[in-house]
């Protein structure tokens, strides 16, 4: 077990949660010589956990199991003779009307407002505020945004933010460590649920969006969303689709 944890340069949580539960499944399967029955029979003694703890009990076990048969010490991974377990999908984590207006108040005039607004007006994901600098509002009231994978996007800037922006310098000089730290003191403050945490803001600016009656291939252009990718090869979205989906 130890030989394939190394190999697979897990991250300290994810490598102390996959030793926990190859350790138990060791513990009651012989991960050399056990074969598909002795899987299966253990496989029936997880049906106490949760559909998403089967999951990555199964993710876990599968690993290992295929990088042993990968090694040569087995000749088969019975785990391939299981499904997946389906985990229900959870509605994404948003604040309502009364949260927002509390997490406002919270940050109003301190230099926190600015990056909350990012969040919850255009849907800018942390990193992007992070990243953003004085010279990233082009045109009075558009932002250039660099995204994930290095993508370069130019989207409306709210009211609220073009307003806050300074005059001279960057807006800030955070790390994403400390604004995430910084955001979820605020959201405390503010009542807010210890589940939310700063893409709760992301996921709130597109809810708002599409319960203004904004198209979803506007609120994907703006969030640039790829899951929600699909639709832009059937709605054309220009810059005043997008302007109007920005209070």
């Amino acid at each position: 077990m130890k030989g394939y944890l190394v190999s697979r340069n897990y991250s300290a949580k994810s490598l102390k949660q996959r030793r926990s539960i190859l350790g138990r499944f060791a513990d009651a399967f012989d991960p050399i010589c056990g074969d598909a029955d002795a899987f299966l029979s253990w496989w029936a003694t997880t049906e106490h956990l949760s559909p998403a703890s089967r999951r990555s009990t199964l993710q876990a076990v599968d690993g290992w199991l295929s990088w042993l048969v990968q090694k040569g010490a087995r000749a088969d991974n019975p785990a391939k003779l299981v499904r997946k377990p389906t985990v229900p999908k959870r509605p994404p984590l948003v604040l309502n009307a009364a949260e927002v207006r509390r997490l406002r108040n919270v940050v109003a005039g301190t230099r926190l407002e600015l990056p909350v607004a990012l969040m919850l007006d255009n849907g800018l994901r942390l990193s992007e505020v992070v990243a953003i600098g004085h010279d990233d509002l082009v045109d009075g009231d558009w932002l250039r945004v660099l995204g994930k994978g290095g993508k370069l996007a130019i989207i409306p800037a709210s009211q609220r933010v073009v307003r806050l922006w300074p005059d001279t310098g960057d807006p800030w000089q955070l790390s994403t460590s400390s604004l995430h730290k910084s955001v979820k003191a605020a959201m405390a403050d503010a009542g807010i649920g210890r589940q939310h945490g700063p893409h709760s803001l992301r996921r709130t600016a597109g809810t708002e969006m599409a319960a203004r009656g904004v198209p979803l291939a506007v609120v994907a252009a703006v969030l640039r969303h790829e899951g929600l990718g699909s639709l832009h090869h059937y709605v054309a979205v220009g810059r005043d689709d997008m302007r109007a989906a920005v209070a």
